[in-house]
């Protein structure tokens, strides 16, 4: 291409080398072009010759937009970077068109407006875009350019006047660059910002930024809320305004120390419990967290703490509770074992004939009281009542009932006494009467517990005995020859208001053979794979011990059934009571 093909060429636009000492710059310039030709024969052929190099530098800048225009605004020079930008072509627009063409109306018409106020005249047109470079030599500005498309494109323009070598503007270059993306970044970060303000603003958590110094950098609406302060009055303090003391003495060395040597005091220790000081004077329970990052040259701490004054209101509320339940726990546990201590006092003392009877008993209850209770009591010279009773559920209230149908069950009391010769035993209270006197004294609607109860008179001359069974496990009738009797005969629990009628059964013991009375808490003991005891279990024991005293039995079938549950904590009471006829 000869240099004539170049239209800014043509026009005068010149590129040379402005030597100085110690710098060369590149100059564009518009100049006329005899006087170019004339300039450059007399310097000699040269390796840089404007034309080509001008041409070179407008085809590289591809990223920004060159444009000149004359001094009336008609394009001059418009390079591929123009083209890019707005879609258009060189050919269409150099020494046609003006940048108006490009140019946002509304935009321009705005910056005319505001060069009214500025310059004190009126502009229009193209020169709103370069009136101020006449005064200030230069202006940097952002517009709206218009592409081919109509697509808005916002762009950073740099336009300065170009002057002649008289030093008249004969035109004006613009070097424009699509800021597209930066809106974009700008606009994200905005967002970002605003978000970000957003969740300080709303935290209920307190957040505060300290520099190097221990100076307070920010604190956020919880932060200042938690302290008492408005936001600008903690902005430049120092962060121990917030400590008491010691903290307040000591955190500077602990500022220096870490700065110095990078070892931590809280820094990075979440969870840590403090106390702050409010505006009043009053102290705070805090939790804080403390971290440090830099933010570009800036090294900064930041801290998040929580207001922990409920949490630590409802601990000490807590205590309290506790020490309450403590103090109620003693003083139930005291009832209970003075219940307890009752409960014994009722087991049997000292047991009658005993150079006829043999006997003994064993009870375990499951807590401090229990629900079972039993006894002995002689009926006149030659006859006995035996019990064994078991109220429903476990502790105090079980206990009681237990203990008022103990009562109930004392000769003087008229419920189990004769009313013949004292040595009758034909005229004691049949064991069916007192079943039934038993069952509507004692309604489960009126206790809210129910029992089970086996009642049994023993003549201790003939070993003739006479029994009923009220819903209990039946006792057992071992015979010295081994064979064993489950006295079962009787009817429902006791405090079902007389459903069904109770039956009384009878038998003979005979010298040798043994009762054994027991509570559920016996054949209903688990082993380890959760499986009871059973009452099939407890008569294979008794009949493997055969031939031991009462008082040996009781206590080989206990520790039987204790290895059985692998020595488990029983969920009930364990009661055994074995009587033996020695002689009749």
């Amino acid at each position: 291409m000869f240099k004539s093909e170049f239209p800014w060429y043509k026009a005068g636009w010149v590129l040379y080398i402005q030597e100085s000492p110690g710098s060369n710059a590149l100059c564009l310039c518009r100049q006329n072009v005899e006087h170019i030709n004339s300039t450059k024969a007399s310097r000699g052929n040269s390796k840089m010759d404007s034309p080509f190099l001008l041409q070179t530098f407008l085809d590289a800048a591809t990223q920004i937009a060159i444009i000149a225009t004359d001094d009336q605004g008609v394009i001059s020079v418009f390079n591929s970077g123009a083209e890019n930008l707005l879609g258009r072509s060189a050919k269409d627009l150099v020494g046609k068109a003006t940048p108006l063409a490009f140019h946002e109306p509304t935009e321009l018409q705005l910056r005319a407006r505001d060069l009214l106020n500025t310059l004190g005249r009126m502009v229009s047109g193209f020169e709103a875009v370069v009136a101020l470079t006449c005064e200030t030599g230069h202006e940097v500005r952002d517009w709206t350019y218009v592409h081919a498309d109509g697509t808005h494109i916002p762009v950073r323009l740099s336009v300065s006047p170009i002057t002649c070598a008289q030093g008249e503007i004969s035109g004006y270059l613009g070097m424009a660059m699509d800021i597209r993306e930066e809106r974009r970044a700008l606009k994200e970060a905005g967002e970002t910002g605003q978000r970000l303000e957003s969740i300080l603003s709303t935290a209920v958590d307190g957040i505060f930024t300290v520099n190097e110094s221990g100076d307070i950098l920010s604190a956020n609406p919880a932060a200042s809320r938690i302290f008492g302060y408005q936001a600008e009055e903690l902005l430049g303090k120092p962060v121990t305004i917030l400590m008491p003391e010691p903290y307040k003495s000591e955190h500077h060395g602990y500022m220096q120390q870490y700065m110095r040597t990078g070892r931590p005091k809280i820094i990075g220790k979440p969870g840590r419990e403090v106390e702050g000081l409010r505006k009043d004077g009053s102290l705070v329970p805090l939790e804080l967290a403390v971290s440090d990052i830099w933010l570009g040259e800036i090294f900064i701490f930041v801290g998040i703490l929580r207001d922990i004054s409920d949490r630590k209101a409802a601990e000490q509320a807590l205590l309290e509770t506790n020490r309450q339940l403590e103090e109620r726990q003693k003083l139930l546990e005291r009832d209970m074992d003075a219940a307890g201590e009752i409960q014994r006092q009722l087991l049997p003392k000292t047991l009658p004939f005993p150079e006829k009877l043999e006997i003994a008993w064993r009870f375990e209850p499951s807590i401090a009281v229990g629900g079972d209770i039993f006894n002995v009591i002689p009926l006149g010279s030659n006859s006995v009542g035996i019990y064994i009773l078991d109220v429903s559920g476990h502790g105090v209230d079980s206990a009681l009932v237990a203990v008022s149908v103990s009562q109930q069950l004392r000769p003087e009391n008229g419920l189990v006494q004769w009313t013949g010769e004292a040595d009758d035993p034909a005229l004691a209270t049949p064991p069916c009467q007192v079943v039934q006197r038993l069952d509507a004294a004692f309604p489960v609607e009126r206790f809210d517990k129910f029992m089970t109860l086996t009642y049994l008179v023993l003549d201790t001359d003939s070993g003739m005995i006479r029994y009923c069974n009220a819903g209990h496990p039946p006792p057992l009738l071992i015979r010295a020859d081994g064979e064993v009797v489950l006295l079962e005969e009787g009817g429902t629990i006791i405090g079902l208001g007389g459903i069904t009628p109770f039956s009384e059964g009878m038998d003979r013991l005979g010298a040798g053979d043994t009762l054994l009375f027991y509570t559920d808490g016996v054949i209903e003991y688990e082993g380890s794979q959760d499986e009871p005891f059973g009452q099939e279990r407890l008569v294979q024991e008794v009949n493997d011990l055969q031939g031991h005293k009462v008082e040996s039995l009781l206590d080989s079938l206990l520790l039987r059934l204790y290895r059985y549950g692998d020595f488990a904590e029983p969920s009930d009471d364990i009661t055994l009571l074995g009587i033996r006829l020695t002689r009749t």
